[in-house]
């Protein structure tokens, strides 16, 4: 989900910005009120972008991986003790990599949906300044 949020997100934005830089190359002669609105919805706007992208990027990051052990201690673990001590002391150690794995998708997912949440402020944001853009050029 997050390359997909992370796709339509820069396809927006690239969008956004041949919008708004042409908004402002073409209103050199509009300064009142409403311009000044028009502009805080933009750097609001692009804000909004930029911290929903940080968020998916975050979610996105490589993390360390918890790896099971696998070295000559543990072969020597396997011949010197019985087998249901294997089994428990392995149980453990998987009850410890999927707790981890559980947390870290916890984490992720929190990330996922912050990003979700600025997506959604973004879009507000954006349909905002689009208004106010299309309507100075009406009126």
């Amino acid at each position: 989900k997050a390359t997909k949020y992370l796709t339509s997100l820069t396809i927006v934005i690239s969008a956004y910005i041949l919008i708004v830089g042409k908004f402002i190359g073409a209103s050199n002669t509009i300064f009142c009120l409403t311009y000044a609105l028009i502009i805080f919805f933009i750097v609001l706007t692009f804000l909004s972008f930029c911290s929903a992208w940080f968020s998916i990027f975050n979610s996105l990051k490589l993390q360390e991986v918890k790896k099971m052990p696998s070295d000559h201690h543990l072969i020597e673990y396997f011949l010197d003790n019985e087998l249901p001590t294997i089994y428990w002391d392995l149980a453990e150690k998987y009850d410890e990599a999927i707790k981890w794995y559980r947390n870290k998708n916890h984490d992720k997912t929190v990330l996922m949906q912050q990003g979700y949440n600025e997506i959604i402020h973004s879009g507000i944001f954006f349909v905002i300044s689009i208004f106010f853009i299309f309507l100075t050029k009406v009126v």
